[in-house]
């Protein structure tokens, strides 16, 4: 995240919490990863699940219509 200052200069933060959290319990992103359910993939498994996926997506989003009222006296 970055934010301006009032002599306009660019403050960057970041929180590293979690990161530290993970570290001091002798956990990484990749233990926790696999401890909430997610499965180690290969990178053309990691490709196919992806490619799939934006195939599901575009099929859903082909089934939505969306519609709006229109207010009285606005021209159709």
């Amino acid at each position: 995240m970055s934010s301006n200052n009032a002599n306009g200069r660019i403050r960057y933060f970041v929180n590293d919490t979690s990161r530290k959290t993970l570290a001091t319990a002798g956990r990484g992103p990749a233990r926790q990863a696999l401890e909430e359910g997610f499965r180690e993939v290969t990178q053309e498994q990691y490709r196919q699940f992806t490619e799939e996926n934006a195939r599901l997506l575009q099929t859903v989003l082909a089934n939505v219509t969306f519609t709006a009222p229109l207010k009285e006296g606005v021209a159709a």
